[in-house]
Parts: structure tokens; C-alpha cells; sequence
């Protein structure tokens, strides 16, 4: 991996910036970003791709990723999960 093949995600530092995706397989890119993200997979497996490791979030289970971590996620067959990026306005207070 190569460092421009890591890319920030431009997200709105002032929103709790809440996404799902149902049901269908993905392949997310290496990215960072200045919020703590919270991912819950409710359906199926997601692999989240920590630094050198990979993590299997099953079903019912999340993960919590800090701040300017580097990582990736994918589901190999069909899943469904909610990420929450939380704002630095808020857990700065």
C-alpha cells in the first residue's frame, strides 16, 4: 500500500454524520478521518481492515475506530450495518 492510495474523508465537523448500507456486499478504500467512528453490524459479517489487522464484526457487535485511525471495511457475501462519525465538538467536551 502506497501512501496515495490512503484518502481523507471530508466530512462535515460540525454533524453526527450517520450512514447505513443494507444488504449488499463492499469493498471500502483506506481512509482516515478526525471524528471517532462507531460501526454496528446488525446483519452478516463486516471485516474491518485496522492498521495492519483485520477484525470479523459479527453480527450484533461494533467497533469503535479513534481518530485519524487508518482503515477499510468489506463484507464478502451480503450485510447490513450503521457507522456514526461523532463529531470532535463533542468528544472534546
Amino acid at each position: 500500500m502506497k501512501s496515495y492510495d490512503i484518502f481523507l474523508e471530508a466530512i462535515n465537523p460540525k454533524d453526527l454524520h450517520v450512514n447505513r448500507f443494507a444488504d449488499r456486499r463492499l469493498n471500502y478504500a483506506m481512509h482516515y478521518h478526525p471524528q471517532f467512528e462507531l460501526m454496528y453490524c446488525s446483519d452478516g459479517e463486516l471485516k474491518l481492515h485496522l492498521d495492519k489487522y483485520t477484525h470479523v464484526i459479527k453480527a450484533g457487535f461494533f467497533a469503535v475506530i479513534a481518530p485519524l485511525a487508518v482503515h477499510s471495511f468489506s463484507c464478502d457475501s451480503k450485510c447490513s450495518c450503521t457507522y456514526i462519525h461523532i463529531p470532535e465538538t463533542i468528544y472534546l467536551q
